[in-house]
């Protein structure tokens, strides 16, 4: 491809609004033609036009005339840049239209441009393409490894994450346990707190206590000494309570005594008023059995004061005369039998006395109980 030139006689516009190209070809051996194409840029657009079929460019002689004509679609406008591309590696730069070379004009061969075939530009860019493609196809394996490499590296980011939100929720519930940990701390500082003050109330209470212990001891020694005092006292009521019931059961026996004989005297004095011998005799009444004598230990009970009957007066004989009414017999009055009983100065007294001594002892009692606790 390198020994194939192309020897230009003419490229310029024809009559018709064509674009005619004439030259000569040289170092064609083993090249075959297509129908040829014309490449040119125009303000920028690249436009390509085919070779008309008339002058059968597909065939060309090793340095015969070759020409070829290409219809131009609108008006003719000027470019700078043109191509001819006969096969698919074979192409040559043409130069501005209306150059030409010595079209019958007898010029000197010496002033003909010949110029080197190559490859096509399209060749070039579909090599370049097909390299662009080649190198694409590698960027877009190192894209797809790439891209495997980030879905392994999200899926360790997101792994990263979840490890990140699994330390943040352990970091925060280390901060919940340590918060946690402070107001319990801070409870059981001012519980300590309050337990030191109670227990510094409890020990001023104790002193106080204590205090009021040593000041109640001669309160209870006092207490302690009024009880005796009045042990010595109930000993001696009782005492006297025994002589009283000593003397109260005489005076029951005595009065008994005396009123059998009364019950005597007024049945006999009855048997005289009816008229019955007088040596009748009530029958003697059989001697009581003598009171028990009341000990300390037994409880102190009352006499028996039922009322004894009252004996009748004997009925009076009197002469009555006729005509009179009888006048009603007056009773005489009834003497006393037996004589108030009178009580000693601590009858009354001995209950309220016996519950103030209970109230003494209970009241020592509790004292001592609290002094052996301080």
């Amino acid at each position: 491809m390198a020994d194939v030139t192309f020897e230009i006689d003419r490229f310029e516009w024809a009559g018709d609004g064509r674009l005619e190209l004439a030259g000569r070809w040289f170092g064609l051996r083993g090249h075959r033609f297509l129908r040829p194409t014309l490449d040119v840029d125009v303000d920028g657009e690249r436009r390509r036009m085919l070779a008309d079929l008339e002058h059968k460019p597909w065939a060309a002689d090793d340095g015969a005339e070759w020409v070829a004509a290409f219809t131009w679609r609108g008006d003719p406008a000027p470019f700078d840049d043109a191509e001819l591309t006969v096969s698919p590696d074979l192409a040559v730069q043409l130069p501005a239209v209306g150059g030409a070379a010595r079209a019958n004009s007898g010029t000197a061969a010496g002033t003909v441009e010949r110029r080197p075939a190559g490859p096509s530009r399209t060749s070039v860019l579909e090599g370049e393409l097909a390299s662009a493609m080649s190198e694409a196809q590698r960027l877009r394996e190192q894209l797809s490894a790439e891209q495997t490499n980030v879905r392994g590296l999200d899926s360790q980011l997101r792994h990263a994450r979840a490890e990140l939100a699994t330390a943040q929720a352990e970091a925060e519930a280390g901060r919940a346990e340590a918060d946690a940990a402070r107001a319990a701390e801070t409870e059981a500082r001012d519980e300590s707190s309050l337990a030191r003050a109670e227990a510094e109330r409890a020990r001023a209470d104790a002193d106080a206590a204590r205090e009021e212990a040593r000041m109640a001891v001669p309160e209870a020694d006092g207490l302690r000494a009024e009880l005796v005092s009045a042990q010595r006292d109930r000993e001696a009521a009782l005492a006297r309570v025994t002589a009283i019931e000593r003397e109260l059961a005489a005076a029951t026996e005595t009065r008994d005594r005396a009123r059998d004989e009364r019950n005597a005297w007024m049945q006999r004095a009855r048997a005289v008023a009816a008229g019955r011998p007088s040596a009748a005799r009530a029958p003697t009444p059989e001697p009581e059995p003598e009171a028990e004598e009341p000990t300390a230990a037994m409880p102190l009970r009352e006499p028996d004061l039922a009322p004894e009957p009252v004996a009748k007066p004997a009925v009076e004989r009197r002469t009555i005369q006729i005509g009179e009414r009888p006048r009603p017999v007056r009773p005489e009055p009834a003497t006393e039998l037996h004589p108030p009983i009178r009580r000693g100065p601590l009858d009354g007294r001995a209950p309220s006395m016996l519950a103030v001594v209970a109230l003494l002892v209970l009241v020592a009692v509790a004292l001592a109980l609290i002094f052996l606790a301080l």
